[in-house]
């Protein structure tokens, strides 16, 4: 219980402190020089909707507790749920806008807001192939030795390694993984080799 209640709270300050982060117009963990692969696009259109949905619901909700008298012992916990479930879905944009995957000179950053944060080392990446998957499912799974990052059930990008890697996954457990697919906005920001040292990072051309 008392695990449960410290992984909800930190899960909450880290979806506050991207929502800082995305008014700000700010990236979290990306180094200088180097490129940012945002993946939060196939996401952005059911997202706004649900916050729309969500503060139209609060709002119609508090206007008939009102109307129909009902005390405040039974409004207010209404209203903070109703409020939280605002924030929360901020939270989960904000968390994917503002943490995207990483592309630098020695490693590829995967992400998925603050759920998932693997650091691939450029030398144990064996290949990069693009695909085209759109029922990859809504949710991080990790089977056979392949973990699957989805964005709005799809992935594009499939990474090779040469070994399997340790991770953390979202449920705190540590599995492993010798094959990454993931999303990505733009999918040819992700370079097919990496044969030689990215000196144009800036440019994309990397190969």
């Amino acid at each position: 219980m008392l695990r449960t209640a410290r992984r909800f709270l930190l899960f909450t300050l880290k979806g506050l402190v991207s929502v800082g982060l995305w008014v700000a117009r700010r990236h979290h963990g990306v180094p200088r020089g180097a490129v940012t692969v945002p993946y939060s696009g196939a996401q952005t259109p059911m997202a706004s909707v649900l916050l729309f949905t969500a503060v139209l619901e609060l709002a119609c909700v508090e206007v008939l507790l009102r109307a129909f008298g009902t005390p405040a012992l039974v409004r207010v916990p209404l209203l903070v749920a109703g409020i939280y479930s605002v924030v929360l879905v901020l939270m989960l944009m904000a968390a994917c806008a503002t943490r995207p995957h990483v592309l630098s000179d020695d490693a590829l950053r995967v992400r998925h807001g603050t759920s998932l944060d693997l650091r691939l080392p450029r030398e144990r990446i064996r290949a990069v192939r693009r695909v085209r998957d759109l029922d990859a499912g809504p949710r991080i799974t990790v089977a056979d030795g392949v973990l699957t990052v989805p964005m709005a059930s799809q992935v594009n990008v499939e990474i090779e390694l040469d070994g399997p890697v340790r991770f953390a996954r979202p449920s705190g457990e540590v599995a492993e993984a010798h094959t990454v697919r993931f999303y990505a906005d733009d999918p040819g920001q992700v370079p097919m080799t990496w044969r030689q040292p990215p000196s144009k990072v800036g440019g994309l051309d990397m190969s």
